[in-house]
Parts: C-alpha cells; structure tokens; sequence
C-alpha cells in the first residue's frame, strides 16, 4: 500500500518514488468511450474546452458514427489580416461512407454563453483542419 508523500525535508523511499511515477504516467491517459486511451504528453494543453467525451458525443450525434481521436491541430484563420477564428481543432479518424476524418471543436457563443459544437466531415473541399474551419465559417458557424 503506498506511503503518503514525504513532508518537510524527508526524503521519498523507492517505493515513494514509484508509486509518484505512477500517478504522473496517468497523466498520459484519458476516457472516452468508457476506455482508458493512451495519449500523447501535452494533450490536454491542447484540448477543447468542453472535453474529449463531450467532442466523442457531438460527432456520434451530428454523423451517427463512433470515432477515434487522432491529434490537436491549432488553426489560426484570417481575413484581410484580422484573426476570424483562432482555436485548436481536434481530429478524429471515423469509419464513415464519404470521409475518413472528422474535424472537431466548439466554443462559447452568445451573451449568455452557450457552447457550439462542430464536427466537420473531411469530404469535398475539407482536407484538414484548416479548411474545415474555413467550411463551418462559410456556412455560417
């Protein structure tokens, strides 16, 4: 059974230093779907706001397909040199019948805030991040 942490200037056992080790390597997953998935360092820094379960939920409910988060991609889009939309957008592979991938995020809208989800299939003019940001402000997002 593991010790509490040492306090003051005690210095942690092996045992200590292993059972720390341990909880930091948890750090390195996350839950979705009910499975414990195995993601890269620094995934949450990157993450959107509402979650990767509520961006799981979103997909399954907007394209009626289960999918599998990939990578961050940060997006900074601009027109005419003002900033439209900065944010980072998750990328999921999906087994769908016109796309491969499905590009993700959501933001606050609105005085009293409301989270907006968008998860944008990546067929015709939407290859990546990028474009698929461009796609959902073209159509009004």
């Amino acid at each position: 059974m593991p010790r509490r942490p040492p306090t003051g200037g005690e210095q942690p056992d092996q045992e200590m230093i292993d059972y720390i080790d341990r909880n930091i390597e948890l750090t390195d997953y996350a839950i979705a779907n009910g499975k414990v998935l195995r993601v890269r360092p620094g995934y949450r820094e990157h993450m959107d706001p509402a979650g990767l379960p509520a961006l799981l939920d979103a997909i399954r409910d907007m394209h009626s397909v289960e999918s599998t988060w990939l990578e961050s991609v940060p997006v900074h889009e601009t027109f005419r040199g003002e900033t439209v939309w900065q944010g980072v957008v998750q990328v999921f592979a999906v087994e769908h019948p016109q796309a491969s991938r499905v590009y993700a995020w959501s933001h606050l809208v609105g005085e009293v805030p409301k989270r907006t989800f968008y998860a944008v299939l990546g067929a015709g003019p939407v290859v990546d991040a990028v474009s698929a940001v461009r796609v959902a402000i073209a159509a009004g997002g």
